[in-house]
């Protein structure tokens, strides 16, 4: 995305953009939206130079935060590729271990997850930094070759309802989505009452009932 494009072209109600913008040279760069009654903050200490990437920090009601990334890995053959992505790549999820927070990771990382042996150091780094990529299915479909490059990968599984491929006419990329499991309601208290048997006593107990 080139920063000559303007925010108001590209906005959308009850929506707030993200932008980090290629500072030089076509394509590339990434960009989310956050609808606006999200509580988020930006976590630029985990962004860098090495990386094309929007890291967030968002507030769910009554659970811990999630930190979500967008990513973009330029193709290995483009001179945007830097030498240290793989390096920042890693020292970035070992930086988050330490907060113990779920983390999504959404993007195209320009490898393909149908061939295990295709970029294997990227998809090495995130099983040992506990990411499971969830998207099964090709995202990018030609008439030669079908490849799975955009992913959707999470630290915590469990809380992943579905997955989602939706085919999209305006790219060579399809649209990958997940939903999340949320519970949001917060149950009143309920009051159990029990009987104290710390002190129980067989003969007493007998008696009572006799009585």
């Amino acid at each position: 995305m080139s920063p000559d494009i303007l925010d108001d072209p590209l906005s959308l109600d009850q929506y707030t953009i993200i932008r980090r913008d290629r500072a030089t040279g076509l394509g590339g760069g990434v960009a989310c939206y956050i609808r606006d009654d999200i509580q988020w903050f930006r976590r630029n200490d985990l962004e860098n130079s090495s990386m094309e990437c929007i890291w967030i920090e968002v507030n769910v009601k009554f659970s811990r935060s999630i930190l979500i990334c967008v990513l973009y890995r330029p193709p290995d053959s483009s001179k945007h590729l830097s030498s240290k992505f793989n390096e920042s790549f890693s020292e970035c999820l070992s930086t988050i271990g330490s907060e113990s927070k779920e983390i999504v990771i959404m993007g195209d990382l320009n490898t393909d997850f149908l061939k295990p042996s295709n970029n294997k150091a990227i998809k090495d780094i995130m099983l040992t930094n506990g990411l499971k990529q969830m998207i099964e299915s090709a995202t990018r479909t030609t008439s030669t070759s079908e490849t799975l490059i955009d992913i959707i990968a999470t630290t915590h599984e469990d809380n992943i309802h579905s997955h989602i491929v939706i085919g999209n006419s305006l790219s060579d990329h399809d649209l990958v989505g997940v939903v999340r499991k949320m519970n949001c309601k917060k149950y009143a208290p309920k009051i159990i009452r029990t009987r104290n048997f710390s002190k129980y006593d067989v003969n007493i107990f007998k008696r009572d009932l006799s009585n």
